[in-house]
Order: C-alpha cells, then sequence, then structure tokens
C-alpha cells in the first residue's frame, strides 16, 4: 500500500514555474485562469509580431514601387495589392490585440 501512495503522490506534484512545485490532484489549467503567459511578455511578442508585419508591408509596397518604375511587370503590381491588403488587415488585429492587452 505504501507503493501505491507515494506513485499516486508523485502523480499531484506540478511545476509551476522554474522553482515552484506544488502538489495539485487537477490540471494547473483548471486551478489557474489564464493562459500562463505573463502579460509583459506577450505584449512584447505582439510588439515583436506587429513590427515584422510593418516590415514585411514596406517591402511589398517598395516591390510595388519598383515595378511602377520598370513598368514591365503589370502582373506583379496586381499580386503585391492583395497580400498588402491582408498585411493591413493582420496589422489592424494585431494593433487591436495589443490595446486590449495594454488596458487590462
Amino acid at each position: 500500500m505504501d507503493r501505491d501512495d507515494k506513485h499516486s503522490q508523485y502523480n499531484t506534484i506540478k511545476r509551476l514555474q522554474k522553482n515552484y512545485l506544488i502538489r495539485a490532484g487537477e490540471s494547473l489549467s483548471q486551478i489557474i485562469p489564464g493562459s500562463g503567459v505573463k502579460p509583459a511578455s506577450q505584449i512584447k511578442r505582439l510588439e515583436k509580431e506587429i513590427k515584422q508585419i510593418q516590415e514585411e508591408i514596406n517591402r511589398q509596397r517598395e516591390a510595388e514601387m519598383l515595378a511602377q518604375l520598370n513598368d514591365t511587370s503589370g502582373k506583379n503590381r496586381e499580386e503585391n495589392n492583395p497580400r498588402i491588403a491582408e498585411f493591413v488587415a493582420l496589422l489592424k488585429d494585431k494593433k487591436e490585440q495589443l490595446q486590449r492587452l495594454e488596458i487590462c
């Protein structure tokens, strides 16, 4: 019986962070609300994604301007316009997420 008790106790230990162990019978996601990501870290990640999206939009616009100067690749212009619109919509969504996180 001691062996079964030790095994069940071992199964109830969960790691909260690097140095914190707790004994819980349930899953930690049910006990602790949220995603487990610190808000500051989530904000930094979103800011990094926003920066990458803005850089990609700038690259697409630069390619579009170069295509206009060359005026030989009208097909490329048509391909870039929907991509830019897609990136702009994604950028708008990320900025809204960032505002929600900063408010909380």
